[in-house]
This record gives C-alpha cells, structure tokens and sequence, in this order.
C-alpha cells in the first residue's frame, strides 16, 4: 500500500474497472470521503494522486457519479498511451489503494438562465453527463460533444429537454475546432442562456471569444475550463 503524504486527505480503493468505450475506462473508487450525503454537485471534482514511477503524481479528475448509500463514486479516464494517470489507468486493478483531495468546484447553475449551452471533448464529457443528470424537466439544453469517432458515442441520461450534436475527429481535418464549428451551427434560443465548454484551453479560448464578442453574449454567462493544454503536461486552467 502506497504511503500517503500529509497533503492527501482520503485514501480510495478501487472496485471496480470497465471500458465504457474503446478510448473511456471507468474506475469505480470507494473511501470515507463518498459516505457524505446529499450526493456530489454535478461537475465537482478531485485531486487523485496516483502512483508513477516509484512516486506520487496528482492529477484532476470530475465525478461521474456518486453513490453515496456505497461510499463509490465513478470516474472516467481517457484512455492514451502517455503521460502518468493514462499510463496507471492500463494496469490498475481491483483492490489498489490510491488516495485523492477534498471534492472541489461543480457546476453553478445561473439563477436567471432560461436555457444552456454545454460543449465538450472527452476530457470535459463526464461533467456535461453530470449535470444532464442533475437537471429537472422544466430544464433545457443545448449540448455539442466531441470525441474521435464513432465508437466513443455515449447514451445521454436526462430528465431535461436536451438537444445533443455529435462530432467526431476522423470525419474532420486534424486541428478542427470542433466544439467551435458545432456551435456556429446552431440556432441558440431567445432568452438568456447559461454557457459551459470544457475542452483543450486553445479551442476553449476561441469558444469563448466567439461567444462574447461575435454572438455578444455577457461574459459572465460563459464559462471556459481549459483541462488540458497541447504539448503541456500537467495544465493548469485559468478562466
């Protein structure tokens, strides 16, 4: 068993692995901290520190799901063949102990939002799942999901009016701002609209310029989250 360093407030074991997709590996992680009720807010997340090398590594990771009545919550981790959680998401096993933070952020809903906009890649499409499952069927929404083909597509859970686009990066030439093209497709509804886009933090920047100065739209309705960054390991998101 890994030992923890003072910074590390919960210890986890791991329950349970399957593949969601080809390219999704979902890890079920049980601990003390997921006992707490009422459930985790849509679209918190952690630290989990993961052991790489002979050392500890942290990186974040949303919520998927929270079982509070079993002490599990699912997490879902994009599957590569590089960097150090990608690398432990290939050989982790049932019975591990890793450790994680304290839960962290979520989702806000705007108090004067008549409808939203959610727009990911597969980085940021735990948390559009989320929080369609958090939503109530006076709810509406507007989704834009991309991902690398056909395969990764995942079933949308919601009790909300919701209207989801697809794009896949094999059907596109490399380097499409995917999110970017699906949103000028759409005809955005009257009223005010509530705007969350998580994705690579280039193509969340040209989002959300797109939004505030050619569509208008009051900064303070958008929200970009950067949770990842080309060619950097490790990215700091700073909206």
């Amino acid at each position: 068993m890994l030992e923890f360093r003072k910074k590390m407030k919960y210890n986890l074991e791991v329950t349970d692995i399957r593949d969601v997709t080809p390219l999704v590996r979902r890890v079920t992680l049980k601990g003390d901290l997921f006992a707490e009720v009422p459930p985790c807010q849509a679209g918190q997340w952690l630290k989990l520190f993961l052991p790489s090398g002979g050392s500890q590594v942290t990186r974040a990771y949303t919520i998927r799901r929270h079982f509070p009545q079993s002490a599990r919550v699912e997490v879902d981790f994009v599957r590569h063949d590089h960097g150090p959680a990608g690398r432990w998401v290939e050989r982790a096993w049932v019975g591990e102990q890793i450790g994680c933070s304290a839960l962290r952020g979520g989702f806000q809903p705007q108090d004067d939002a008549e409808w939203m906009l959610l727009a990911a890649d597969e980085t940021g499409t735990p948390a559009v799942m989320s929080i369609l499952e958090s939503l109530s069927p006076r709810d509406r929404a507007l989704v834009v999901l991309e991902a690398a083909s056909l395969s990764e597509l995942q079933a949308v859970d919601s009790l909300a009016t919701v209207n989801c686009e697809w794009y896949f990066r094999d059907e596109h030439p490399a380097g499409s701002n995917l999110l970017l093209e699906g949103i000028k497709r759409l005809q955005l509804p009257s009223g005010i609209g509530q705007f969350w886009i998580a994705s690579e933090a280039q193509a969340v920047n040209e989002v959300r310029d797109y939004l505030t100065e050619t569509c208008s739209i009051q900064r303070r309705l958008v929200r970009g989250k950067g949770y990842w960054m080309r060619g950097v390991a490790d990215h700091r998101d700073r909206d």
